[in-house]
């Protein structure tokens, strides 16, 4: 093992500081972000050797990183192009639990993964399967289940809640981004029972979801009505920033930030958006623009990150206070972001690749120091950029050779220095 990742560094650069940890002829796609253990001892990853092919990705895994030891924690009773599929796990802040999108179990060719028709699952002690979301498709609903599929998990700071995204079963919608996604919570630890069950696309589940934002298929131009709600962050144990598809004042479709604050108790919402404050706080004559990423507040809960494009039509971080206030173009990065990114845990630096080059951007003046050195594009880095908990690492994966045969997804690590972006 040791010898084939001494192989893929040199196809990169002896001159780098990275290491090649897993090594492999098998896809190890890391989520964008809470991919670590809390102790910084594991990664976790999915089969996937192509993020658009979750249908296919046969199981979860971990990396002990000391060791290079892999271990598949799961695998689905059978595998297709059709399903179930099972991918983008992440690890709870404190007890290292899991989430992770698994299709529904009875998928086939005629009812094959789709996003409508997954849901959100975790481990066992005994490594069996758990539904996390309850899945109701017949009237009456039991409360707190769901009619759809969700994915894209994300642990509040504190772990007692999990953010997702949901396209709904029983709403009719055209391809995105009229497709009327929009944005959930779950509550954990909160038990939902869905006992008259269909069988494999009805279950009941641990936590307890309801829909934040409500979405419309005709947003009003000028308004702040949302055509799709996505791709959101966790601000803190209560508010969540999303990114959402509105109409401007000339009747163009933009991506702009919100902001939806929860109550209390989610068992007190009912309906999409009760209960809920939405907040607009970006209104931008483009939008967000870039590469597929998800909202990221600093650790301090003051600031929220996204991407755009400068006056140049280059991709850069932004940031807008949580409050609300003016957007703040943070770098001036000579090639455009790639990749999406994240903030270390004590606030000082942001994290992500632009012109294929893993960069290290101080959160303060946006000064900008590349870890990486080139590489040939299709191994530049790709999908998410995550620190360690302590700070002083950074995972990514690049799609490398196998002497074996075959281009395989990697997990990369590459120290970030004591110095900073100096």
């Amino acid at each position: 093992m040791k010898t084939v990742a001494l192989a893929l560094m040199a196809a990169l650069s002896t001159a780098s500081a990275e290491i090649i940890l897993t090594s492999t002829p098998s896809g190890h796609l890391i989520h964008n972000r809470q991919v670590f253990s809390p102790d910084g001892l594991y990664l976790y990853f999915d089969l996937r050797n192509d993020e658009t092919r979750l249908a296919e990705s046969p199981g979860i895994g971990r990396i002990e990183i000391a060791t290079g030891r892999e271990e598949i924690l799961y695998r689905t009773e059978r595998s297709s192009e059709f399903g179930p599929g099972c991918g983008a796990v992440t690890c709870h802040p404190v007890t290292g639990s899991l989430a992770f999108i698994h299709g529904l179990l009875d998928a086939s060719e005629d009812q094959p993964y789709a996003a409508t028709r997954r849901f959100g699952a975790t481990l066992g002690p005994d490594g069996k399967l758990i539904h996390l979301d309850a899945r109701d498709v017949d009237f009456p609903f039991a409360p707190g289940s769901l009619h759809g599929g969700t994915h894209a998990f994300h642990w509040s700071p504190d772990g007692k809640r999990i953010s997702f995204t949901y396209n709904d079963a029983l709403v009719e919608a055209g391809p995105a981004p009229h497709d009327l996604r929009t944005v959930g919570v779950m509550q954990t630890g909160k038990v939902v029972r869905v006992d008259k069950g269909s069988g494999p696309a009805e279950f009941g589940g641990t936590c307890f979801a309801v829909l934040a934002v409500p979405v419309t298929p005709d947003p009003n131009p000028g308004s702040d009505q949302i055509l799709r709600a996505f791709d959101e962050g966790w601000v803190d144990a209560s508010r969540l920033a999303f990114q959402a598809i509105v109409r401007n004042s000339g009747g163009n479709l933009v991506t702009e930030v919100f902001l939806a604050t929860l109550p209390d108790d989610l068992e007190t919402v009912t309906h999409p958006g009760e209960k809920v404050t939405i907040k607009r706080l970006t209104h931008s004559a483009k939008g967000i623009s870039g590469p597929r990423h998800w909202l990221n507040a600093s650790p301090d809960a003051t600031r929220i990150a996204f991407l755009a494009e400068d006056e140049a039509g280059r991709v850069q971080l932004h940031t807008v206070p949580v409050d609300g206030g003016q957007v703040r173009v943070l770098t001036r990065l000579d090639a455009s972001i790639d990749t999406p990114f994240n903030w270390s845990s004590d606030g000082r630096f942001l994290a992500c690749s632009a012109g294929g080059r893993i960069q290290l951007i101080d959160a303060i003046t946006g000064e900008a120091r590349a870890l990486t050195p080139p590489s040939p594009e299709g191994q530049h880095p790709r999908y998410g950029v995550a620190f360690s908990p302590d700070g002083k690492r950074l995972a990514f994966n690049r799609l490398l050779p196998h002497p074996d045969g075959g281009d395989w997804l990697q997990i990369c690590l590459v120290d970030v220095p004591e110095d900073g972006v100096r």
